[in-house]
């Protein structure tokens, strides 16, 4: 029951930060979590929180009343990967919400295209190390585990597209700015 208290100690530290950004910064552009991780699709962190909570709830009932351990074991590791989520995405808001803030039309300085596009090429590259790793996960995987496996096989291929996407945007930019120049 210590991990469990512990959990619980952890969600209400990300809860208060969650109320701290959200307050600061009110609703991102769209959602911040896929729908298989987090099925309120908030554009705000405390709804998110708030749904880790209930799994966190969900998982101290069922380890109390009849721990089914098929169940408890994929609890767990939904709550893991929402409290996981959860850290990176205040961990690294602020440095998204600059990138955010800077428009291609500001970002007129070609040196900086070139630093922003070698930036997506090294996590494009990152991301597509993390899918094959996926992929490798989830070909080994049996049982419940496969489809947890397939939901993180398939965010990590969407996170590769969306990176390849702004890329291809930047790309695009440079050409535009050294065509104009």
């Amino acid at each position: 029951m210590t991990s469990l208290s512990a959990l619980s100690d952890l969600l209400g530290q990300l809860e208060s930060q969650a109320v701290q950004r959200d307050l600061k910064y009110g609703d991102y552009h769209r959602p911040l979590f896929d729908q298989a991780l987090f099925h309120c699709q908030s554009a705000r962190l405390h709804p998110c929180v708030e749904e880790a909570r209930q799994t966190f709830d969900k998982l101290t009932t069922q380890v109390k009343l009849a721990p089914n351990h098929a169940q408890v074991s994929y609890l767990s590791e939904k709550l893991i990967c929402q409290i996981d989520a959860l850290k990176k995405e205040l961990d690294s808001f602020d440095v998204r919400q600059q990138e955010h803030r800077q428009r291609p039309s500001q970002q007129s300085d070609l040196s900086q295209l070139y630093q922003n596009l070698a930036q997506h090429q090294a996590w494009e590259s990152q991301l597509k190390a993390i899918v094959t790793q996926s992929e490798q996960m989830y070909s080994q995987a049996t049982g419940k585990e496969k489809g947890f496996s397939f939901q993180k096989l398939e965010a990590t291929r969407r996170r590769l597209q969306r990176c390849q996407q702004a890329k291809l945007r930047i790309e695009k930019h440079i050409t535009y700015k050294e065509r104009n120049q």
